[in-house]
């Protein structure tokens, strides 16, 4: 992967600690240089950001709604996405993170319940 790689990580709202493993994964992500997209939700997207927060890794993009951020524990930039209004039930906070997933090349899924080897490939 170059430097100019992006990975998005993203999960449910139900998780609230990484594993090591994740942990490790991210370190080594970090290590790489890679651009980490994240989300603003709690949950997993705060657990990342909590996580980046205390390395001081500067390379995080939050992506929230508009005028909506909820979490952006580094102060770094933030994507405001605007939803899309033609959605049957409204706009979601879904459409940040279809928006963030389509701007980058990896993507990962932490689920509420990390067993496993869930994380950033190597």
């Amino acid at each position: 992967m170059s430097e100019t790689t992006k990975i998005f990580v993203g999960g449910s709202r139900r998780l609230s600690r990484l594993s090591k493993d994740v942990m490790r994964r991210l370190d080594r992500a970090m290590d790489k240089g890679l651009t980490i997209l994240v989300g603003d939700a709690n949950g997993a997207d705060k657990a990342l950001q909590r996580y980046l927060a205390s390395k001081r890794y500067n390379k995080v993009i939050v992506y929230c709604m508009v005028g909506r951020c909820r979490n952006n524990l580094g102060n770094w930039k933030a994507r405001e996405i605007i939803p899309d209004r033609g959605l049957e039930h409204g706009p979601t906070l879904f459409d940040a993170d279809l928006t963030a997933v389509n701007r980058q090349l990896h993507g990962v899924h932490l689920p509420p319940i990390i067993s496993g080897s869930h994380g950033i490939a190597d």
